[in-house]
């Protein structure tokens, strides 16, 4: 990256930001942008995140006329499904990172490590309604835990959802050289 890079952020929540923020030099000017990403409040499956994403990254680059910038990154978590061989499945939750350049729109793509959300809580939010209610807000109203981050009460505290976007974000600024 160049000296005093610019970077948009598809978002203002503090964990995304804080994300982006710990991928970059010190000295890179980092902007959170309130972006909608046009999808369900719980995203189900790998193409209905990426779409998110995606519009959250359109919808910041849109939203942003006038600042000369960098790279704008656009995240979105989702859940997926995934069939088991007794029968069962596994829920998990992930996210896509998209980062654009803007020197040659050159985009990368990078999926996060992904972690168990366990049924009980998919099923309840499903129940509410994956167009209102997300799984992580489930899980803190059963926890107790942050529903932004309940990657950490799951994982025991060895993993917070920004250390995971971080590694992602990571990922797709590399490809980009």
């Amino acid at each position: 990256m160049a000296e005093r890079d610019v970077v948009l952020v598809g978002s203002a929540s503090p964990i995304k930001v804080n994300a982006v923020k710990a991928c970059l030099p010190g000295d890179t000017v980092v902007h959170g942008v309130a972006a909608a990403s046009g999808i369900n409040e719980q995203p189900v499956g790998s193409a209905e995140t990426l779409h998110g994403a995606l519009n959250r990254l359109k919808n910041t680059i849109q939203a942003t006329p006038d600042v000369a910038w960098t790279y704008a990154v656009a995240m979105e978590n989702g859940i997926l499904e995934t069939p088991l061989p007794d029968g069962s499945a596994v829920w998990t939750d992930f996210a896509w990172v998209v980062v654009e350049r803007a020197a040659d729109g050159k985009r990368s793509y990078a999926q996060s490590a992904s972690i168990e959300f366990p049924l009980e809580f998919v099923e309840r939010a499903r129940a509410r309604g994956f167009d209102r209610t997300t799984v992580g807000s489930v899980i803190a109203t059963a926890t107790g835990c942050n529903k932004q981050d309940p990657h950490a009460f799951l994982t025991g505290g060895a993993r917070t959802r920004a250390a995971i976007l971080e590694d992602a974000i990571k990922l797709a600024l590399g490809q980009l050289g």
